[in-house]
């Protein structure tokens, strides 16, 4: 073991200037791509949107102050994303893509605002800023992408919780995840999906019925 241990720092210390270069190379890499996707993100706030109805301002304060947010938040559709998201963290502005209100029943728009008001509640857009600046960093360690990996995945099942206490009926979520899908594979634009693939959809759907 000394022997192999002491032969790995040797061919580290051998190749010290190019393990650096390939690091400060791959960090490059990162922040560029991690500051056009801020860029971009950011801007799609200000393009191609549009208020949403009075009802849904209202339910998405009413929503607001079950879950004691203070902060005053926005709700406008997009017609460049497919699913919602969250923009902003001191001033949040919640898109939801052109239509999906009106296409949806009111207690499956209800539960979808639930769950994003649910990441306002918790922090998840600054976290996530931060994650990603480890990842930008850490790059090169497989270990960051696993635990980012999962804490994706508990943050959306927190928020799917949430969602569920507010609306106290978990059908409600678990039918706006399916229309969601459906919904993100008619759109055609270009913002991330909430949903990425349909093996995360069906987990969070059997994991509400098995917890709820």
């Amino acid at each position: 073991n000394w022997f192999i241990t002491n032969s790995i720092f040797q061919l580290i210390n051998a190749n010290i200037q190019t393990i650096v270069l390939i690091w400060f190379l791959g960090i490059g890499f990162f922040s560029l791509k991690f500051a056009g996707n801020y860029w971009y993100i950011n801007r799609l706030k200000k393009q191609k949107t549009i208020p949403v109805p009075a009802d849904l301002l209202q339910m998405g304060a009413l929503i607001s102050r079950k879950l004691n947010i203070q902060k005053k938040i926005r709700i406008l559709e997009s017609a460049l994303i497919k699913v919602p998201m969250i923009i902003g963290y001191f001033k949040p502005v919640i898109l939801l893509p052109v239509g999906l209100a009106t296409s949806l029943p009111v207690e499956q728009v209800e539960a979808i605002l639930a769950h994003e008001l649910a990441h306002i509640r918790r922090n998840d857009y600054l976290i996530n800023l931060l994650k990603s600046l480890i990842e930008v960093v850490f790059f090169y360690h497989p270990a960051i992408w696993w635990i980012s990996s999962l804490m994706e995945t508990e943050r959306e099942h927190c928020c799917d919780d949430t969602a569920i206490m507010i609306c106290g009926n978990e059908k409600s979520l678990q039918n706006a995840l399916v229309n969601l899908q459906q919904f993100e594979q008619n759109a055609i634009t270009l913002a991330p999906a909430l949903v990425k693939n349909k093996y995360q959809l069906l987990n969070r759907i059997m994991r509400m019925k098995t917890t709820n």
